[in-house]
């Protein structure tokens, strides 16, 4: 998937294996301790290229099953949440290091989570979060330019349209795919994110399997030409 759009380097664990690094969890991989260490590496090297590019990080830390790794001090009753504030310090210390390098004049930063906790017998605050009504994710962004950002609240399917925008890249009207950018007011939405609740909650909730085959497996889903 990712070399069929657009990234020429992937780190995987086969790559940080090569590389000798043995801060792993059974299942995950790549302590996110580990992962921000390398990355402050990386976006160096990339940064004095003085060249466009786009470096993409994905946490692992958190996820089911979790592994405390040494480099995380325990201080809470449930382990979760200290590798919780672990992963979240090393993302911190990344950013403080973008910034501590002056990369922040001129770099987009998006933070994001990719999807809600998931609720499930034996994971971790489930109890906690069971019968909440309002479990955003979590996106912030910074940009070094002066774009002002009108909607505070987007879902996942207006990121790619919002980065963008951030980025000069986007279209005059801040469509991309279904979404919309968020330097696009409520009053100017159009498409999908301009329904309402109950009926955009419809469409998202809607079966989409074609979709993602077209975007995981690159079929050509268009009917073939009628024969006159």
């Amino acid at each position: 998937y990712l070399t069929t759009h657009g990234y020429d380097k992937v780190m995987d664990l086969g790559y940080w294996q090569s590389l000798g690094e043995s801060d792993m969890s059974p299942v995950w991989g790549l302590s996110d301790r580990r992962l921000m260490e390398n990355a402050k590496q990386e976006v160096t090297r990339l940064h004095e290229q003085e060249a466009p590019f786009s470096l993409t990080l994905l946490t692992l830390d958190i996820h089911e099953p979790l592994h405390v790794f040494d480099s995380c001090e325990v201080y809470t009753i449930d382990p979760a949440e200290s590798v919780q504030r672990c992963s979240a310090d090393a993302v911190a210390e990344f950013v403080s290091y973008l910034d501590e390098k002056g990369y922040l004049e001129d770099t987009v930063v998006f933070i994001t989570g990719d999807h809600q906790k998931v609720l499930a017998e034996g994971n971790t605050f489930t109890e906690q979060l069971r019968g909440k009504p309002d479990r955003a994710l979590y996106n912030r962004l910074w940009t070094p330019d002066t774009n002002e950002i009108q909607r505070r609240e987007i879902d996942q399917l207006s990121v790619l349209a919002t980065l963008l925008d951030v980025l000069d890249l986007g279209r005059e009207d801040g469509r991309a795919g279904v979404g919309v950018s968020a330097l696009i007011p409520e009053s100017e939405l159009t498409g999908m994110v301009a329904l309402q609740a109950e009926e955009y909650e419809k469409v998202i909730r809607s079966r989409s399997g074609d979709l993602y085959r077209h975007i995981w497996l690159k079929e050509d889903l268009r009917p073939e030409p009628r024969q006159e």
